[in-house]
């Protein structure tokens, strides 16, 4: 995942390997499954 503070962070699908940890460490629910 990459990004800057207070701007839209973006999980690189390249890398992503579906553990799902980034639902459960961000801390406010932003993240959605498609």
């Amino acid at each position: 995942m990459t990004g800057e503070v207070k701007k839209t962070h973006v999980i690189d699908v390249d890398t992503c390997i579906k553990c799902s940890s980034c639902y459960e460490v961000c801390r406010f629910g932003a993240i959605l499954k498609t």
